[in-house]
Formats: C-alpha cells, structure tokens, sequence
C-alpha cells in the first residue's frame, strides 16, 4: 500500500496554492478565487460588447430610415450627406450604398455613383440588389459592357441558388 501511496504522490503535480483545490482519488476538484463574473474575464466583455454594438446598430438603424425619408421627399443632396456622415463600418452592409448610390443617380452625379456601387461589390460580392444598382450606374455613364457584364453577373449568381 505504501508503494502505491507513493507512487502517487510522485505523480501527482503540485496543488495551487491560490485555488482551493485538491485531488482526491485523482479527482481535481477547484474552486475559481478570482472573482470573476461565471469564470471567465471574457463572459463580462463580451455582453458589454454585445450590449455596445447593439446601441449603435440601433443608432445606424434610425439613421438610414432618416436618410431614406430624406431621399424619398427629394432631398437628395441631404440624403447625400447623411450617407458620407455614415462611418467607413456601416458600409458593409449593402443598404447604406444602395441608398447613396441611388441619391447620386437622382441627382447627376453618375461617375460616383458607379464608384460608390463599385467598392460596394467590393465588400459584398454576393449581392444582387447592388448589381442591379450597378447596372443602372453603368448605363448612366454610358458604359455598356460593364452593364452586360452586371447582367450576367447577376444570371450567374441567381442560377447558383437553388433556394430563389
């Protein structure tokens, strides 16, 4: 018995003397002394980063239905400050350069439009909405193989979707 006691011990590493844990029958039993909120430092974080984005996702959300009811009385050129006002990150979603875009269009401005719709596919090279968009880019400065290739763009990636 005194063999396998020892044994024991000498296979066992040392107990933490910051925890209150110990190891019975091989079992590691501890107890978290830190004091930390469920365990982890990170679990705090990230609800206050959870919490944080979904304040300005709510503020980004009231801004764009502002800008919308800019673009739809006609206050383009207001429209279009309201979406140059937007941060560099709402631009990753599709719907702040639709509108942009569009606010262009209603007012001449076709060469940033297109630029516009442009770095949009950029950052969502999925999107249909924004090729359709395109396409209408394309042919107000009179570019027509760019709007044939929106076309087929837009052919390709609805025949890749079986769901639609």
């Amino acid at each position: 018995m005194a063999d396998v006691f020892s044994f024991y011990m000498l296979n066992t590493p040392p107990i933490d003397s910051e925890a209150c844990a110990c190891k019975p029958h091989g079992l590691d039993v501890g107890m978290n002394r830190r004091g930390e909120i469920l365990g982890k430092p990170t679990f705090l974080r990230s609800i206050l980063v959870a919490a944080f984005l979904s304040v300005v996702s709510h503020a980004l959300a009231q801004e764009i239905e502002d800008a919308r009811k800019l673009f739809l009385t006609g206050k383009y050129e207001g429209c279009i400050r309201a979406c140059e006002a937007v941060p560099a990150r709402a631009y990753r979603q599709e719907d702040w350069p639709l509108l942009h875009a569009s606010a262009l269009l209603a007012v001449g401005r076709y060469p940033e439009a297109e630029l516009v719709v442009s770095n949009a596919l950029s950052n969502s090279s999925r999107s249909v909405r924004l090729r359709v968009l395109g396409y209408d880019t394309a042919n107000a400065n009179g570019d027509t193989d760019l709007a044939k290739t929106r076309i087929q763009e837009i052919n390709a990636l609805v025949a890749a979707r079986n769901w639609a």
